[in-house]
């Protein structure tokens, strides 16, 4: 699901549709991710993953940065 959320940042069509917070979501989600990659190995790589796409969405989002 975060995963989903953070490409739609990425399209001007769903700005629309996304909620007011979506970036506090988002971290949340992260968050939990990072709570339950503690105790499941499997998630290290989700979390990795996710890390490497908010990279990603922020320069799409930010080019100037």
């Amino acid at each position: 699901m975060v995963i989903i959320l953070m490409i739609s940042t990425t399209v001007p069509l769903f700005y629309p549709l996304l909620p007011a917070k979506i970036e506090d979501i988002i971290a949340m989600g992260r968050q939990n991710v990072r709570r339950f990659s503690t105790c499941i190995k499997e998630f290290r790589w989700h979390d990795a993953e996710l890390e490497k796409l908010d990279k990603a969405r922020n320069k799409i989002n930010h080019p100037d940065a």
